[in-house]
Formats: structure tokens, sequence, C-alpha cells
């Protein structure tokens, strides 16, 4: 008997780096060791998804979500991953989703960006 969802529950993250005693920073490896620890618990635990957010800081350190979302697709098999932040005024949005496993809800997302993302950011361009 399959039982239809009513909704899907999810986490996403930037890839918090931990202190250490002293206050300062400890180490961005660290930190996305912590991240791929958490994708397997996230799973084990029944969440239906988890985000990987860009961002550019000591403190947050995932530079580059696609990188992620493969990394914890090797250690995974049901839940989804995906993205949640990427700064496409740096990126190209074909190029995001081809460094993306497929799965069906991507393909959504893609055109997304290319209907409404990509237009906005041409017309800023060539027009501002």
């Amino acid at each position: 008997m399959q039982l239809n969802k009513t909704f899907e529950l999810g986490v996403y993250t930037f890839g918090n780096t931990p202190r250490n005693e002293d206050s300062s920073y400890g180490s961005t490896a660290k930190a996305i060791r912590n991240v791929l620890e958490a994708v397997k618990l996230a799973e084990e635990v029944g969440l239906d998804y988890f985000g990987f957010g860009e961002h550019h800081t000591q403190s947050m350190p995932v530079s580059s979500p696609t990188s992620l979302v493969n990394a914890a697709a090797a250690s995974t098999s049901k839940i989804i991953l995906g993205t949640t932040v990427s700064v496409l005024s740096t990126d190209e949005p074909i190029r995001i989703n081809n460094s993306l496993p497929q799965h069906p809800l991507h393909h959504v997302v893609l055109i997304w960006l290319l209907v409404v993302v990509l237009p906005t950011l041409l017309f800023r361009y060539y027009c501002c």
C-alpha cells in the first residue's frame, strides 16, 4: 500500500564553521565534514530534503554547493539533495544544472531559473 505524502520536510545549511575554545573559527574542513554528517543524519531520521546554500565567509564556508550535493549523494540514497542558494551573478544557470544529480523536482527549479531569473539578469545587464 502506497501512502501519499501531504508535504515534504527538509533543512538547509551554509556549513557553519564550529568555534574553537578561544572563540576563533575552526577549520573549514571540519565544517564540511560536519555538513556531510548532518546529511546522513537527516536521511536517517526521515527528512525528505537537504539543501546547501552558497556563501563566502569564514563562518559559512560553503562556496560550492553543487560539490557538496555530489559528495553527499555518494553516501545517501533516499533524501533529495539540492542547492538552496546559488549566486547567479557569478555563475551560469545551465552550468549549475549540469553540475547537479538529476531529480524530477530539479527540472522545476531549472525552468524557474530559465523563465524568471535569467531574463531578469539579462534585462539588468543590457538595459541598466
